[in-house]
């Protein structure tokens, strides 16, 4: 039985207080019998609804004692923060995790939802769900546009796992179909890619020309990402019926790393290196094919994934970058699919 979200709010209003009091996602979904990112998405409705409520919390790197952040990243504090257990400072961004409680109008609670021991207890047996994690999220993200961080703040993010995609021949087709039925072939592709994205644990972060910019909490989930996105646009072009001159045909590149999130143009996005580095590769990329970087190759899981495509690894020069770059590529599609 899939979960709703009248399962979920029965559960806020019944159990003990001091679990829906700054709660884990893994938490509640251990205690409701349902899979984490299927939590994720029904916490980001319930949200919505003002059944719980969001905490941008931040951890200690020091000690581990989490402490309450803020409920808004519009209210992030500027500069580094100090530990109240051990005194040690460290800046806000580093460790944000984010923690839900049943929303008053829901459920009031006692102070003894304020529980330090219990609080310990959870976060030694299950894992909490950092500000990127839950940033993801296309509900989330779509929500956080309206809550952009100060000017000048940033977030500090350790590791995002960047895919960027281009429509190769998509000028030809503009050319040879006329600007309306391209521009709506295009826009199609849009929905295609953003359905395999948000299926694979990922988020839209922006449109660039006729290709996407999407963001994942590491490189593995970005490649299914990819991979599905290849596959799903290949039966787009069958089941609208495109000529072979028409069809459309995706590029992507992926690499994975630290970069840093601001609000610009009143939209969540990344800045650095790891950002640079990922639309370079998607540049050198062909059609039908993923490039990845090599520390994408290496993460776990991803030569499991690939065992079945003939994955060749070259070494290049990428502008912008000193020392030539390791990327593995291969194609998914062939360019008659």
């Amino acid at each position: 039985m899939a979960l709703t979200r009248e399962h979920l709010r029965d559960y806020l209003f019944n159990a003990d207080e001091r679990a829906v009091y700054h709660a884990y996602p893994r938490q509640i979904a251990d205690h409701v019998r349902t899979d984490y990112r299927t939590m994720l998405d029904l916490l980001a409705d319930s949200m919505l609804l003002g059944d719980v409520t969001l905490h941008w919390d931040i951890e200690c790197p020091a000690c581990k004692m989490q402490d309450h952040f803020t409920d808004s990243l519009e209210t992030a504090p500027e500069g580094d923060v100090t530990c109240k257990a051990c005194g040690n400072t460290f800046g806000p961004h580093e460790d944000v995790l984010v923690t839900f409680s049943v929303h008053p109008a829901l459920r009031q609670l006692s102070g003894a939802a304020s529980d330090p021991d219990y609080r310990a207890e959870i976060a030694r047996n299950f894992e909490p769900t950092t500000g990127h994690e839950l940033l993801t999220q296309q509900t989330f993200r779509d929500w956080a546009q309206n809550q952009p961080l100060p000017p000048g703040q940033s977030l500090e993010v350790r590791r995002v796992g960047l895919l960027f995609t281009d429509l190769s021949g998509s000028t030809a087709l503009y050319a040879r179909r006329g600007d309306p039925r391209a521009y709506h072939l295009v826009r199609d592709h849009y929905d295609v890619l953003t359905g395999a994205i948000n299926e694979n644990g990922g988020s839209v972060v922006k449109t660039i020309g006729d290709g996407i910019m999407a963001a994942f909490t590491d490189g593995l989930h970005a490649l299914k990402a990819a991979l599905d996105g290849h596959i799903r646009l290949a039966d787009f072009n069958g089941r609208s019926n495109l000529s072979p001159d028409d069809c459309l045909m995706l590029k992507a590149g992926i690499h994975a790393g630290p970069a840093i999130m601001v609000t610009l143009n009143d939209r969540l996005d990344y800045f650095g290196q790891t950002v640079n580095l990922a639309s370079r590769i998607e540049g050198i990329s062909q059609p039908g094919n993923v490039t990845i970087s090599q520390p994408v190759f290496d993460e776990p899981g991803v030569r499991e994934l690939l065992v079945d495509y003939p994955v060749e690894a070259a070494k290049v020069a990428i502008k912008g970058f000193d020392d030539p770059v390791i990327v593995n590529r291969f194609r998914v599609l062939s360019e008659d699919e």
